[in-house]
């Protein structure tokens, strides 16, 4: 009677005990490997008890044999600290890496590797982390924006290292590059861009695309803009032209392909660039307007 007695305690705990859907089995197995998901089967599911604790999530054990595309179940890691994935092809429709509910993240560390698809993510939402402290990302291709904007003060003493491309691209590979503005959207865009207020203690290093500030990173004026900006001749030697539809530019600057800035160009209504001086290679021309801003990529021979 006993025995009887604790078979239905024991039935009765299971099934009141939270459960978390983990419908992608490429994710459930990284946390079996991980001996986070007790019951060591593919089912779909972790008990939330399992996970809600965990700090450390390094997703890049064994990354070689993982396929994550879908990260649901990752919002009940309440109490995580350190998040590092590589090889994430996610499949939601807008592309957004979403850690919004992970309140408590204070790394982010996403490393891909020379394939053009790896980390296919446009958007990496970290709005609501304010305990956010160190981004990291190398070869999310398609990354288009960071959202750090909290709507009130923004997180300060953070360390941002982003590179759109894999560090050792060469070649005639630079053609396979994103032209769109990367952008990290803030609560004060004016305060970013001048390095003040909490900004100050932002450490931000870009690998091989310039950035900029933005208070709505409206992507859709963005690429609405590059059809109203063209430059030619691509390549150029001496002279770069810019052609322009109504716009105003309020701001024109010349990057290397490092993300280094090398020229500012100081009379905004000029229509030719002299651009004798820069060394032959792969540079961005960053344009800032009434109608937006947009980026350009052009080679100097």
């Amino acid at each position: 009677m006993k025995n009887v007695f604790y078979v239905l305690l024991l039935l009765n705990f299971l099934g009141y005990s939270q459960i978390t859907s983990i419908p992608d089995s490429e994710f459930e197995q990284a946390l079996i490997d991980l001996n986070i998901d007790s019951d060591g089967i593919i089912n779909g599911q972790v008990l939330t008890s399992d996970i809600e604790n965990v700090e450390d999530l390094n997703l890049a054990l064994n990354s070689g044999s993982y396929a994550i595309t879908d990260l649901t179940g990752l919002q009940d890691f309440a109490q995580l600290k350190n998040l590092r994935i590589d090889n994430l092809y996610l499949s939601n429709n807008d592309l957004s890496l979403d850690l919004t509910a992970n309140t408590m993240l204070e790394s982010l560390i996403m490393l891909g590797g020379d394939d053009a698809f790896t980390h296919d993510i446009e958007i990496i939402d970290l709005s609501e982390n304010p305990n956010i402290s160190l981004i990291q990302t190398t070869g999310i291709w398609s990354l288009k924006q960071l959202n750090l904007k909290t709507g009130t003060t923004d997180v300060s003493n953070l360390d941002i290292n982003i590179s759109i491309a894999p560090n050792n691209l060469q070649g005639d590979s630079h053609e396979n590059l994103n032209d769109s503005q990367f952008c990290i959207k803030v609560s004060d865009e004016a305060a970013a861009t001048a390095g003040t207020g909490v900004y100050s203690s932002w450490n931000i290093t870009a690998i091989n695309n310039p950035y900029l500030f933005s208070e709505t990173c409206a992507l859709n004026t963005i690429e609405f803009n590059q059809e109203l900006v063209s430059i030619y001749p691509n390549p150029a030697n001496d002279i770069l032209n810019i052609e322009a539809k109504n716009v105003k530019f309020t701001s024109i600057k010349v990057f290397s392909f490092q993300g280094q800035l090398v020229k500012v160009f100081n009379n905004l209504d000029m229509k030719t660039l002299d651009v004798s001086d820069l060394k032959k290679g792969l540079y961005y021309i960053a344009l800032k307007s009434d109608r937006g801003d947009m980026i350009k990529k052009f080679i100097k021979e």
